[in-house]
């Protein structure tokens, strides 16, 4: 079950830092901020020096190895290889597929239902609320389904249930901002999507609230170079227009999230 298990742990300027989960543990080890003998306080247990705790000499022991295998070395970002792991990641998870879909559907629904009494806008405005609030949860469900993790009634007990609400309001706020950069520019709305995408991964992350998740994921988007900014948006932009002339939601969703647990990955261990 250590799966499950928050940490916190004594850096180096004395000061207790976390809660963190055992992927975020993980990272500070491969980075060197935690050593063996950093003292990590798992849960409600005492401290005890890192090494000390199965779970987490395992990262010590194994240093090549990740949750899913070796961490990119190289810093450069590539569409094409992030698109190559949203079709791994379809391949691997072709249940997301469905997901999808049913996401799709129940949206149309809701859409469909407001049509009936409050005419076309609220059915447009419905559907795409309705789907982006299902969608913030899809993200964080994908990110551990692409990490090798449990989805199981623990995980959405003790992960996913505290952060539920949050999360809902972020899908509401994005869900407003996402179309707003539409109208003015389009490259704001390719941003928006791009935040919306990494606060949510954040969020399940560090189980932290909604402001910090955005704070924090704008860091990581700030941190990329010109180049890069440019390629990741087109990595988004990809998606928006695959999904309203090519292919069908269904497919091309689950390969985009795939592709952003991807960049997600290499985003926070450059």
């Amino acid at each position: 079950m250590s799966d499950y298990y928050t940490y916190y742990y004594i850096n180096a300027d004395k000061q207790k830092e976390g809660p963190h989960d055992l992927v975020t543990m993980m990272r500070r080890i491969r980075s060197g901020i935690i050593k063996t003998q950093t003292l990590v306080y798992r849960g409600d247990e005492d401290p005890t020096s890192a090494h000390v705790l199965e779970e987490l000499a395992h990262f010590f022991n194994s240093p090549s190895q990740d949750l899913r295998g070796d961490l990119q070395e190289d810093n450069e970002i590539s569409i094409s290889e992030y698109l190559s792991a949203g079709w791994d990641f379809l391949s691997e998870n072709p249940m997301t597929t469905v997901s999808a879909g049913l996401m799709l559907a129940l949206s149309g629904l809701v859409g469909w239902m407001l049509s009936q009494t409050f005419g076309i806008l609220a059915a447009v405005v419905g559907f795409w609320v309705m789907f982006m609030l299902m969608k913030s949860t899809y993200l964080v469900v994908s990110l551990r389904l692409y990490r090798g993790q449990r989805t199981d009634i623990v995980f959405i007990d003790k992960i996913l249930s505290p952060i539920f609400p949050t999360l809902l309001f972020l899908s509401l706020v994005f869900a407003l901002l996402i179309p707003v950069g539409g109208i003015f520019l389009i490259f704001p709305a390719l941003l928006a999507i791009l935040l919306f995408v990494l606060s949510a991964m954040y969020m399940v992350d560090h189980q932290c609230n909604g402001l910090e998740a955005i704070s924090e994921s704008w860091k990581l988007i700030a941190k990329l170079d010109r180049k890069s900014k440019l390629k990741i948006c087109g990595l988004v932009f990809i998606y928006v227009i695959s999904m309203v002339l090519v292919f069908p939601i269904p497919v091309m969703l689950p390969i985009f999230v795939g592709a952003m647990c991807c960049a997600y990955e290499d985003f926070i261990n450059s």
